[in-house]
């Protein structure tokens, strides 16, 4: 009689995820913001590119007890060219996000693992995978509308100038309906690089994921901009450096 094993899970690995998400409208269009060097100028919204919702708790043992590691409702989103792979979207707590792997491609996820992720929503991690787990019972992920996602806007930063130049980075400013860490249920992630824009011609065209943004006046404290129509459709993604 033959016996197939399941393969054996690894204990760490080290490949890095990302996801994609999509513009889905927009932010103060045909407004003019003035912003201090450190504010926001929000321009747009963006929603996960596949959004899915967990239809039963996931559970994990400890010390042979079971108990509840990934909660029921959790909303999940696939890792970008990976339809057998998902990740919660939303930090629940530490660097740790929560996913899970379909191992042999039959639509349901029977093995769990962490990732870690330095930012509030799974936009992608450093690739330090690790606490493999078979699962005692598969999991299934249900598909659900865009408008069950969480509210992110994608915002230009004032960083300040100089007298050549006008310093800004891309962020994404994600709004929770509980306190996860600090005492606000809002936060900010940027992207890690800093753009650079020359003072010597007047406004500054800026395109970012299909939004056309133009600064009109800078000053050493402010700068002020106006924000033109979002195509939506148009995808945000980056690397676990954001």
């Amino acid at each position: 009689m033959l016996a197939f094993l399941a393969p054996a899970l690894p204990a760490r690995a080290d490949l890095r995820h990302t996801a994609t998400w999509v513009v889905s409208g927009e932010e103060n269009v045909g407004q003019t913001i003035t912003r201090k060097r450190g504010e926001l100028a929000l321009f747009a919204r963006i929603v996960p590119k596949s959004l899915f919702r967990l239809r039963e708790d996931v559970f994990l043992t400890r010390k042979d007890k079971p108990y509840v590691e990934i909660p029921k409702g959790t909303l999940m989103t696939h890792v970008d060219g990976r339809d057998d792979m998902a990740c919660e979207i939303l930090r629940r707590g530490g660097s740790a996000f929560d996913c899970l792997s379909d191992t042999d491609h039959d639509g349901r996820f029977e093995t769990f693992f962490a990732t870690q992720v330095f930012n509030e929503i799974f936009l992608g991690s450093i690739g330090d995978d690790g606490h493999f787990r078979s699962l005692p019972d598969p999991a299934t992920l249900d598909a659900v509308e865009s408008g069950e996602a969480p509210v992110v806007k994608l915002g230009i930063l004032n960083e300040g100038s100089s007298k050549l130049e006008f310093r800004y980075r891309i962020c994404a400013l994600i709004a929770r309906d509980k306190i996860v860490f600090g005492s606000d249920t809002t936060s900010v992630s940027c992207l890690a690089d800093r753009r650079v824009a020359s003072l010597a011609s007047m406004p500054i065209a800026i395109n970012a994921y299909g939004s056309d943004i133009r600064v009109v006046e800078v000053t050493s404290k402010l700068a002020t901009m106006q924000v033109g129509h979002t195509r939506s459709g148009g995808e945000f993604r980056t690397s676990w450096s954001m």
